[in-house]
This record gives C-alpha cells, structure tokens and sequence, in this order.
C-alpha cells in the first residue's frame, strides 16, 4: 500500500489532505496542521501516534471513517468551523479541543463522535437534532472530564465511571445518560430550549 511517513518535522498544510484508498498517512507522532478539508478515503489509514492534529479552516470539512483510524488529541483553533460530513465517524483516544469561537458541526443525520478521553469546549458542538446515539459518545474507562465554558449539542454518557463537569455549560439537544452519571459539584447545568 502506498505510504507517506513523518520523519522529523511536523507538517502544516494551508489546504485539504486526502488520504486515498489503500492509502497510509503516518504522522509518527508529529503535530499535523490541516487547513482545508480532511478526507480519509474509503480503507485508507491514519496512524497519528501521540501527536495533535489541528484543524484551523473557517469553512471545512472532516470526512471518513475516523473510528479505526483514530486522532490521539484533536484540536479545532480559534474560528475554525469543522463539519463532519455524512456518515463519517471520528474516534479520539486524547484530547478534544473546541477553542474559542469554533465550532464542530455534525452532518444533517448527526455524526458519531468517540471520545475516550477528555474535551475542553470554549466554541461550539452543534447537534442538528435530538438523538439518543449521535453527538459526542463519552466511552472512557475512567472518569472524564468536560472543561470550558462552550455549548453542547447531543451528550451520551456511556461511562460507568461517569463524567465530571468542571466548568458552566449548556447542552441545546439530548442529555442521555446511558451507564455512569455526570458530577457537578458546584457548577450549573443549563438545557436549552429544544434539550431534552
């Protein structure tokens, strides 16, 4: 299978970053900045190792199956506006970052998002609907952790360790609350008017 490797430097990319079928992109542990569009072809692979894959486009779109292809920390920068599109799925084993005034957009019948670790919002996570089973899917092992002071769309708890709010948030969609409960200590949980 053809293969592209990172050997020593990172890599930024002002535009889109295809991986096609059969295809293999290693980031060997190196901090991978996209700025367009990132698309994982049909039985192409991503190998991120411990690295951060950064997503700083004002109009772009995160297509493919992610899940087992998955991001170690995932990042979106200030005003980045990320879209998955349909029937992708994205899997993070680290971190997600939303910044500031980002936003992460499910596709019109909502996106799988698997988080095994923690998230820390200060932009956006928009949901298009209600839905029990896509949003961002809280699967860890251990308690994890919900930072930032950003607004939620559809949040599932499927964590029996559960999950622990550090920060204000408002969730706009579906709270569910499948295995595991949410602690929140001294901070305020706010539904939104369509939340259920």
């Amino acid at each position: 299978n053809p293969t592209v490797a990172l050997n020593t430097n990172g890599l930024t990319l002002n535009n889109h970053l295809f991986v096609d079928t059969d295809a293999v992109f290693q980031t060997s542990g190196l901090q991978l900045t996209i700025g367009g569009n990132f698309t994982l072809n049909e039985n192409g692979t991503l190998t991120t190792g411990s690295n951060t894959v950064t997503l700083n486009g004002s109009n772009s779109i995160l297509s493919g199956d992610f899940s087992s292809s998955p991001f170690n920390n995932l990042t979106l920068s200030s005003n980045a506006n990320i879209t998955l599109s349909e029937d992708s799925e994205i899997r993070i084993n680290g971190l997600l970052t939303i910044s500031s005034s980002a936003s992460l957009n499910e596709d019109s019948g909502g996106n799988i998002i698997d988080l095994r670790g923690n998230v820390v919002n200060n932009g956006t996570h928009l949901s298009p609907s209600n839905s029990s089973t896509t949003g961002l899917q809280f699967n860890g092992s251990s308690q994890q952790t919900l930072t930032g002071t950003g607004v939620y769309g559809n949040v599932i708890v499927n964590n029996s360790t559960g999950l622990a709010i550090q920060n204000n948030i408002t969730i706009n969609r579906r709270l569910v609350l499948n295995s595991g409960g949410i602690s929140l200590t001294s901070h305020q949980l706010t539904l939104g008017v369509d939340a259920e």
